[in-house]
């Protein structure tokens, strides 16, 4: 939580999360509160890679996808040429 003005990332779950803080009046001045609205994500994941070990004249194509465990959906795919599909 936030009670003491300090959000602490990574203790709380994706959500969001409405904090109040509060203002005591002072002499004529009346008392006011204002809301700070903390949105946490989800963090994305890339996976656990496996490693694929194929010899110089194979002309299998693989799709890395297989190669990993865990990722979420998406992404995109770089390679030693920029840009790729994920089939190596």
């Amino acid at each position: 939580g936030a009670s003491d003005g300090m959000f602490m990332a990574g203790t709380d779950t994706a959500g969001t999360y409405t904090y109040t803080v509060d203002a005591d009046g002072d002499g004529p001045c009346p008392a006011d509160s204002e809301d700070v609205v903390v949105t946490v994500n989800t963090a994305n994941d890339a996976g656990t890679g496996s490693p694929l070990t194929i010899c110089s004249d194979d002309s299998t194509d693989y799709n890395l996808r297989d190669y990993l465990t865990g990722e979420d959906d998406g992404g995109t795919w770089t390679g030693p040429d920029g840009a790729s599909d994920g089939m190596f």
